[in-house]
């Protein structure tokens, strides 16, 4: 494919083009292989989206387990406060002892809602990634498609260059590129390679009797 077309197709997908024009299916199978493009087949799309279709569902029992916690620890904090309120110490043994064992009984039921809470905050933090990951697809084909994050690269490289390039092939074009990315990579861990032994010189200190004749022999020049 040529460079003006691979920015044509990749700019359809970026900006979720109703209609995306199909390309050949090698030329599609090498920018799928080579990094630029991610297809997934229909099923797996589907299947995909009805298990982010729960996110609703779960947002809503996070909510109830939050309300769950909030009501463990303000349990917990109202038995510990009357365990170390002065009344408790005139108390009776058996009732110190009963007040003890539901403070525990408490500090166990708050740990409790407070892992159903992480639990669930994990599941809803994965959730939004994936749903976020399925938003970059477009319909394409039999299936969807999506710039991966080289293809996003790639795509501003080709508008920035496209008058240069447009006619070039794009896997020259690509060839270049990386060339120049390696090219760039090598100064930039050169330069930090000298940067680093640049700081571990040691500082040249001037013994004092040496400035202090050097001192003397410019007023020696001064008086004459």
């Amino acid at each position: 494919m040529k460079c003006a077309e691979v920015k044509d197709f990749f700019s359809d997908i970026s900006s979720r083009a109703s209609s995306i024009p199909s390309v050949g299916a090698g030329d599609l199978d090498l920018l799928s292989k080579t990094g630029f493009v991610s297809v997934m087949s229909k099923d797996d799309y589907e299947k995909a989206a009805a298990e982010v279709a729960q996110l609703a569902q779960l947002n809503e029992d996070l909510q109830k387990e939050q309300a769950q916690e909030s009501a463990a620890a303000s349990a917990l904090q109202k038995d510990e406060s009357e365990e170390h309120s002065l009344k408790f110490h005139f108390e009776a043994k058996d009732s110190q002892d009963a007040e003890r064992q539901k403070v525990e009984s408490d500090q166990a039921e708050a740990q409790q809602e407070q892992a159903k809470v992480a639990q669930i905050e994990a599941k809803v933090s994965a959730f939004i990634a994936r749903k976020s990951f399925l938003d970059t697809y477009v319909p394409y084909g039999d299936g969807y498609i999506a710039l991966t994050a080289q293809g996003v690269t790639a795509l501003s490289d080709l508008n920035v260059k496209n008058y240069r390039v447009a006619d070039a092939d794009f896997a020259d074009f690509m060839k270049e590129t990386l060339a120049i990315t390696a090219d760039f990579a090598t100064m930039a861990s050169r330069g930090k390679y000298y940067v680093d032994q640049l700081r571990n010189v040691p500082d040249i200190n001037v013994p004092e009797q040496h400035s202090q004749g050097d001192s003397g022999s410019k007023e020696k020049w001064d008086s004459s």
